[in-house]
């Protein structure tokens, strides 16, 4: 790939996003596409998890309010980039890396 050709968008006030007449195009090598979602509400999702705009709600570690359970990127913050999503990602895997590390030490600890 040698450029990507991008359309411009707009937001109106009452939140609409259009499409305008305008273009732009970026040489590049490569390109990571991403799109932004959020969950629907009828995702398999329990509704205490979510917040009132349908995101889940998760506390610093990831961890929504049942134990066990994580969520991170877009199911969380809404729309973002691709980068803040696979930042999110990594921090909510070392989090479920620690959660089952100690789940495994205590189950260890108990016999």
């Amino acid at each position: 790939m040698e450029a990507v050709k991008l359309q411009k968008m707009a937001e109106l006030d009452d939140g609409t996003v259009i499409e305008t007449d305008e273009f732009e195009t970026i040489k590049c090598s490569k390109v990571l596409i991403a799109i932004g979602l959020k969950p629907s509400p009828d995702d398999k999702v329990k509704q205490p998890l979510r917040t009132q705009d349908g995101k889940i709600h998760v506390d610093e570690n990831f961890m929504s309010s049942i134990p066990g359970i994580f969520a991170a990127g877009d199911a969380v913050t809404g729309p973002k980039t691709v980068i803040a999503a696979i930042a999110a990602g990594k921090k909510a895997a070392i989090s479920m890396h620690s959660y089952i590390q100690q789940k495994a030490q205590n189950t260890t600890i108990q016999q």
